[in-house]
């Protein structure tokens, strides 16, 4: 470090001390597992003491039992068998140190973790949780977990170096002052340092508390004879706890631990490995091939895919009183869960520690606006301004409706069964916001012909029919078999396909599908007629004001106003060409005098922006005020698509999805004879999928390409290839359109910044009248005067200006309306208090009155 003189700073690791001796301070609760020595911890000799599987209990976090090792106790320190070559190293860094040339340090930091973690500690930790679900194993503590783990912030440990650096350059400053003055006392830096945080976490509280943050939260114990078993594990297992040598200028930012700062530490996380939940809605009309995408999306995205079915199978982890009215619905005359009931489960589902992680492919539901903002939705309380808002709003609204009149109950507006409000009930005190934990990412919408959709349904119901003959033939055979020689036989029975695939349900479907399109189509038209109505009312502001403006340019006021102005600068221009140049210049020939380019510069900005000027046309707009005005940004979706993407920030893509070959059913992801999943192939829009959706986002990648299990039917025909290239055409298509809309909006934003200018005209002719005309006239009375303090002359005259003004102003405090409005808010307030002392009074005398009717009963019950 630093030219002759050179500094050598060596990193270490913990495992250099994990066998030291440690000077206790009571006796310690565990010895060091490490050290090979018995154990005596009391939770292994009682098992029934330790951690169990799916445990959430947290380990006392901190143990005080041992003292912590400084660097005073570097003599003594005692590798493990792992950490010996790491020990020989630091021998001989700190041997290789040479008086007045070289200073060789060594750092021994705790436990490193942040900034994505490091492999050899608690990465497979956090990827673990990350992809924990519920039929994971549980994270292991091993041993008791009571052992005591020194830890520190990577980004901690890369200051402390720079710091050792720093004052090891010091130190050969100060050397080299005491070699040439014999008073000056020098301390020298010691040559081994210990650097950790403050915490003294155990590792069972390291572990619970990732698990939680991150995971589902279940740990599970790993009994102490085992740990030989299982090697790789000495990091974990230390029981150790360093004091950070003193170094000078060291504030360390993560300084209170890991378990104070998990918040954070997940984050960085999350940023530097780059995995991010995925959360994919896909919705369509019945047949469009949703179930088979979703199903192929899960499998290659690793996510969850959410149905309809799974949905209801959270009703066991829902509250008691929602489990009854799922069951109640369930058992009813029409056997449907309500929109309500279905949303509340799934959001249930969506919060659960399973998929909160990765994400999910929700299988076309919800499918309504209201159902989303039940769904996607929380409440949290106001803001000041939200409350002065809401102010504003109320006094706006219009007067509440008749007395007498009642809202219908059991059903909204359109009285559908199932139908629910437009959103859930707000509490006082609160709003709705979308919650980002859990709300969509992407939305896929899949569409195709009717006719292709009848088509797909025949094949479905014919495979269905078929499966169930053969199941039926299957079941008739078995039958048969074992009444085989008893004097019967089996009678076969009808065959019965319980499915929805059938032409009634189908139809059921689809019209609700279309109705649902048509409310989308309402919707966004409604959104864009608003948007145009506020563009065009915006539009009729702005020319109410260049109209206002205009007229105040035309006053005899402003004529003369610019006249004098124009004299001014008339008269600083000839003072300047009759001036001697070395004069104006100030040393330098040829170049203008300040003065009087701030003079020239403000009377011509003045002629030519200045308020009320009419410009070089004779009162018309400059070019480029004049150019025409952007367009108002109108919606691209209404309904459900439109809340996604325009209120929740979701991305959106609309896909056709044609069927390959009339009747062939494409496969689902399957397994192969040792249990691998296979591979799978996308329909034909698998690129503009992936394209849309980008890579998986979590540590897997995409599965290997495998080719996938076709059915004979499978075979590519000239057809079905014609459609493969068309779609892919017009995937490929709507990406460009989707480029060129971006391009142009970039030029709409850049073409809107270059017009700025015109919106802040107001503030600009504001200047222009009340600044402008006192700075124009004190800058020409000092070009006339050239008093010898400039500055203070225009301040002097800018002081005056505002006394005149200041002497103009009224306090609107003063008027007597304010008198009499705060009299009216007095008198209010003293009904309003009346009012509750009379409705209190009120209820006590009812309650008297009861407590006196009910003793009354009671001495005649005894009577």
């Amino acid at each position: 470090y630093g030219g002759r003189h050179q500094t050598l700073i060596a990193v270490s690791n913990p495992l250099t001390w994990a066998t030291t001796p440690s000077r206790l301070e009571e006796e310690p609760a565990s010895l060091t597992l490490l050290s090979g020595e018995e154990t005596q911890d009391p939770a292994a000799a009682d098992p029934a003491s330790a951690l169990t599987e799916g445990s959430t209990a947290v380990p006392t976090p901190n143990v005080p039992h041992k003292a912590p090792l400084t660097d005073l106790d570097v003599s003594q320190r005692s590798p493990c068998l792992i950490g010996a070559t790491a020990y020989d190293v630091e021998t001989t860094v700190l041997r290789s140190a040479r008086k007045g040339r070289l200073a060789t340090h060594v750092v021994c930091p705790g436990l490193l973790y942040g900034r994505g973690e490091c492999e050899a500690t608690f990465f497979n930790l956090f990827k673990q949780c990350w992809e924990a679900t519920s039929e994971t194993p549980a994270l292991s503590v091993y041993g008791s977990g009571a052992n005591c783990l020194p830890m520190l912030h990577i980004s901690d440990l890369a200051q402390y170096v720079t710091k050792v650096a720093e004052a090891a350059a010091s130190a050969f400053a100060a050397a080299a002052v005491a070699k040439q003055d014999d008073t000056v006392e020098m301390v020298p830096l010691p040559q081994y340092l210990l650097v950790a945080d403050e915490s003294r976490s155990t590792q069972g509280a390291v572990v619970q508390a990732v698990s939680t943050s991150l995971g589902i939260g279940k740990i599970s114990n790993v009994p102490q004879d085992q740990l030989l078993l299982r090697p790789g594990l000495e990091r974990f297992i230390l029981d150790l706890s360093f004091t950070t040598s003193t170094l000078p200028g060291y504030d360390p930012k993560y300084k209170k631990g890991l378990l104070a700062h998990l918040d954070a530490v997940v984050a960085e996380f999350k940023q530097t490995r780059r995995v991010s939940p995925l959360r994919v809605i896909i919705t369509g009309p019945p047949m469009a091939g949703k179930s088979a995408l979703a199903s192929r999306l899960a499998h290659t995205y690793s996510l969850r895919h959410i149905t309809a079915k799974d949905i209801l199978a959270t009703v066991g982890k829902a509250p008691l009183e929602l489990q009854k009215a799922v069951q109640a619905e369930m058992t009813g005359k029409d056997p449907r869960v309500s929109i309500k009931n279905m949303t509340q489960l799934l959001k249930i589902l969506l919060t659960s520690d399973e998929i909160r992680n990765r994400g999910y492919i929700l299988d076309a539901f919800p499918k309504s606006v209201p159902a989303a903002k039940f769904a996607f939705l929380k409440a949290v309380p106001l803001s000041a301004e939200d409350l002065a808002l809401k102010e504003k709003e109320e006094e706006k609204q219009a007067p509440s409706p008749v007395k007498g009149t009642k809202a219908p109950k059991g059903k909204d507006a359109k009285g559908g069964k199932g139908a629910i409000p437009d959103g859930p009930e707000v509490p006082d005190g609160q709003k709705l916001v979308v919650d980002p934990s859990f709300a969509p990412t992407h939305v896929i919408e899949l569409s195709a012909e009717e006719e292709e959709l009848r088509l797909r349904l025949k094949a479905v119901e014919a495979a269905e029919i078929e499966a169930a003959r053969a199941a039926a033939a299957a079941a008739s055979a078995a039958a048969a078999a074992a009444t085989h020689g008893k004097g019967g036989a089996a009678k076969e029975k009808p065959v019965t396909v319980n499915s929805h695939n059938n032409e009634k349900d189908f139809q059921r479907r689809l019209d609700a599908f279309s109705k649902i399109k048509t409310e989308e189509a309402d919707d966004l038209q409604a959104k864009v007629n608003a948007s145009q109505q506020r563009w065009a009312q915006h539009q009729l502001e702005l020319e109410e004001m260049r109209k206002r403006e205009e007229a105040e340019a035309n006053t005899l006021k402003a004529k003369r106003r610019r006249a004098r102005m124009e004299s001014t600068a008339a008269a600083a221009a000839a003072h300047s060409r009759s001036a001697s140049p070395l004069k104006l210049t100030g040393g330098r020939r040829g170049s203008p005098d300040l003065t009087t380019a701030v003079i020239m510069g403000t009377a011509g900005a003045a002629t030519s922006a200045g308020e009320g000027s009419p410009g070089p046309t004779g009162g018309e707009v400059a070019p480029e005020v004049q150019g025409v005005p952007e367009g108002p940004k109108l919606p691209e979706y209404g309904g459900l698509p439109g809340l996604l993407v325009h209120e929740y920030g979701a991305k959106m893509l609309k896909l056709l999805n044609p069927n390959p070959e009339e009747g062939v059913l494409l496969p689902e992801p399957s397994a192969d004879a040792s249990g691998k999943p296979r591979a799978v192939v996308l329909p034909v829009a698998e690129e503009a999928v992936k394209s849309f959706l980008g890579s998986p986002h979590n540590f897997d990648g995409f599965i290997p390409d495998e080719p996938p299990l076709a059915p004979p039917l499978m075979q590519e025909s000239t057809e079905q290839r014609h459609t493969r290239e068309q779609v892919l055409r017009l995937a490929h298509l709507q990406q460009e359109m989707e480029t060129l809309r971006r391009e142009a909006q970039a030029e709409a934003q850049q073409a809107k910044a270059q017009r700025v200018g015109f919106k802040t005209e107001p503030l600009h002719m504001w200047l222009m009248s009340q600044i402008m005309p006192t700075v124009a006239d004190g800058l020409a009375t000092i070009a006339r005067d050239r008093p010898p303090h400039p500055l203070r002359v225009l301040a002097a005259r800018l002081l005056q200006e505002a006394e005149k003004v200041e002497a103009l102003y009224i306090d609107p405090y003063t008027d007597p309306a304010y008198e009499i409005q705060i009299a009216k808010h007095r008198e209010k307030e003293a009904r309003d208090a009346e009012r509750a002392a009379a409705a209190s009074a009120k209820e006590q005398r009812e309650m008297a009155a009861k407590l006196a009717a009910k003793a009354e009963a009671e001495r005649r019950a005894e009577v």
